[in-house]
């Protein structure tokens, strides 16, 4: 069987570790085509050669080895209607839009097994999603470090902001396992007054500050106000896209391994136009 993979979106740690896993159970048997930087690589027939080497020496690394990318759909759709698929499968890894729209439009022309890979852990049907754990643990680390800075010189506030676009699952999940007392999402309205209260006890109770904030409320516009209120300078710390290249986890290692598992399971059984989910810990798939 030739067996077409791609990436698609946002690079999601553990992703790397999902084709190593990927290649040593599929390539014995059936011939892997890698596609180069996403669909934008599949319309344009651009492949990356890769080895067990090259994949051992990377698979807990953060990003993509053979690229990623976002294309409008549109386009996509426009482009797939005369491009001619010379794969019998194509497994894609990717976010929410990619599983559901480019996938859905993939599968019109041939099979597809979808896996889901983004930090932002918000695919439908599904309680987890490949790089989610992995970022979680960088901003915990990166949390540990406002710590030490924050108990050394008293009275500072920090604010550390998420990347997950529109949605604040992340920011929710890493503020909630500090117990933090500010967390911020696009989700939930806030008010800037009570916000700078709970600031100013924090600092009163503990010398310091530490609060989360998902990059969708976009702080950076009530900052100086929130400093006026709180009567106190505001660190914004924004890692942005070095959250997305941190190394994967043991647990997203685990998963992808796992996930590789089933997806061979889904191709011997001729299970295809899906995507792979777990909830409560057990794997199992959704149509596309």
């Amino acid at each position: 069987m030739r067996i077409g993979i791609v990436t698609s979106g946002g690079d999601a740690p553990g992703m790397n570790a999902l084709l190593y896993h990927l290649y040593q159970k599929l390539s014995n048997n059936n011939e892997l085509i890698f596609y180069q930087n996403g669909f934008v690589g599949l319309i344009e027939n651009k492949t990356k050669e890769i080895n067990f080497d090259l994949l051992s020496n990377s698979f807990n690394n953060g990003g993509s080895l053979i690229g990623t990318s976002r294309v409008n759909i549109n386009w996509f759709r426009n482009e797939i209607k005369t491009y001619r698929f010379e794969v019998d499968l194509l497994v894609l890894l990717g976010g929410g839009g990619s599983l559901r729209y480019l996938g859905r439009e993939v599968s019109e022309y041939v099979p597809v097994i979808g896996v889901p890979c983004t930090i932002d852990n918000d695919v439908p049907d599904t309680e987890y999603t490949l790089g989610f754990d992995s970022v979680c643990n960088f901003y915990l680390q990166t949390i540990n470090y406002m710590l030490r800075t924050g108990i050394a010189l008293k009275n500072r506030v920090f604010l550390l902001e998420t990347l997950g676009g529109n949605t604040g699952f992340l920011a929710q999940k890493v503020g909630s396992a500090i117990n933090s007392k500010i967390i911020l999402t696009p989700e939930e309205q806030f008010n800037l007054f009570e916000v700078a209260d709970i600031l100013k006890m924090n600092i009163k109770e503990k010398g310091f500050a530490i609060g989360v904030v998902s990059e969708g409320v976009s702080i950076e516009n009530n900052i100086e106000e929130l400093e006026k209120q709180c009567e106190n300078k505001i660190r914004l710390c924004k890692p942005g896209h070095i959250a997305r290249g941190c190394n994967a986890s043991f647990y997203d290692i685990e998963i992808s391994n796992r996930l590789s598992d089933y997806l061979v399971k889904c191709i011997e059984s001729n299970t295809f136009g899906v995507y792979l989910t777990v909830v409560n810990n057990i794997l199992s798939s959704e149509n596309i």
